[in-house]
């Protein structure tokens, strides 16, 4: 898959180099479930344009996970490298596949743990597991899959809209604690089950949704 995925994006970036001076370029800018985001776009014939772009947000929430309350830091980053396939061109339809290099993920942080906490399989004291750090990584490289409509670069002012999935690949977790037992074996031991726990909770996010809107503006006649 990151050899298919390696493939993909140097064919994009190829096509950008040698696409004609003279093929529209538009801009982007975009807010979704990648968060905020700019790019590029240009046309490489009547129904082929490329894309380019960056997005990226923080969100902080709680929530409980395998009964453990934790604080959460949503951190979004990814760039993308897309192809355009526009059927009938001058209705804006597209189909679009491609890579988004994905940095997205969790940090995560219980809260103040008092009387105390199921860890696995186990039941700790709040002096035993202390504070649990973790984090929530994906894969590095997603391909993605889409529909949409708009052509930023052959609309002076225009919508743009996809709808689409990334397949970012099953969550993986790392979880640490602080706690005086943190460091003995059967602590750790609880603690990759609590882990497995969360991974199994977090799995739909393998198929991650991309839904965006913005506002295109072509920057070239």
């Amino acid at each position: 898959m990151r050899k298919f995925s390696t493939i993909l994006a140097a064919a994009v970036l190829a096509c950008v180099v040698s696409s004609s001076s003279h093929a529209g370029i538009g801009i982007t800018g975009r807010a979704g479930t990648l968060g905020l985001g700019i790019e590029v776009t240009q046309s490489l014939g009547p129904m082929i344009n490329v894309r380019g772009g960056v997005n990226g947000f923080n969100y902080s929430f709680d929530g409980t996970e395998s009964g453990i309350h934790y604080d959460i830091d949503l951190k979004l980053k990814s760039f993308s490298a897309l192809v355009d396939f526009h059927p009938i061109p001058l209705m804006g339809f597209r189909l679009t596949g491609g890579i988004i290099f994905n940095s997205n993920g969790l940090e995560m942080q219980s809260d103040q743990i008092s009387g105390s906490v199921t860890i696995g399989g186990e039941t700790y004291t709040e002096a035993e597991a202390g504070t649990l750090n973790g984090n929530v990584d994906f894969e590095s490289t997603a391909p993605y899959f889409g529909i949409g409509w708009g052509n930023a670069a052959s609309s002076r002012i225009g919508i743009a809209i996809d709808l689409g999935v990334a397949f970012q690949g099953s969550p993986q977790v790392e979880l640490g604690a602080t706690g005086t037992l943190a460091n003995t074996q059967e602590f750790i031991d609880e603690l990759r089950a609590e882990e497995a726990e969360l991974q199994d909770s977090l799995d739909g996010f393998k198929y991650y949704p991309v839904i965006s809107v913005g506002l295109s503006i072509k920057i070239t006649p």
